[in-house]
């Protein structure tokens, strides 16, 4: 199950990260504050689309979003203009 899912200079989203619990997770806001922004991350993250860097926030140098879960994995992506990667973390081993 999804944890904790954590988006940097992603699109509209500075640092946001948000907590799961089991069972439904709603998420509401205003309109224009950057709800669709955590589903395309999450699209970004398992997908990689959208492609290029449509997905960084204006500005910004280096985007990322890290998922983990209950049982301790933890996936990673991020892209900067030099580096375009995941990480998989699965106990202490790491894979890039």
């Amino acid at each position: 199950m999804l944890k904790q899912l954590i988006l940097i200079n992603f699109q509209k989203h500075s640092k946001l990260t948000l907590d799961f619990s089991s069972g439904v997770n709603i998420i509401h806001g205003e309109t224009d504050t950057g709800k669709s922004c955590i589903v395309r991350a999450l699209k970004w993250l398992y997908f990689n689309e959208p492609k290029g860097d449509v997905v960084r926030k204006e500005g910004s140098k280096k985007t990322s979003v890290k998922a983990t879960y209950d049982n301790g994995t933890i996936i990673e992506k991020i892209k900067s203009t030099s580096v375009n990667a995941y990480i998989l973390k699965v106990g202490e081993e790491v894979k890039r």
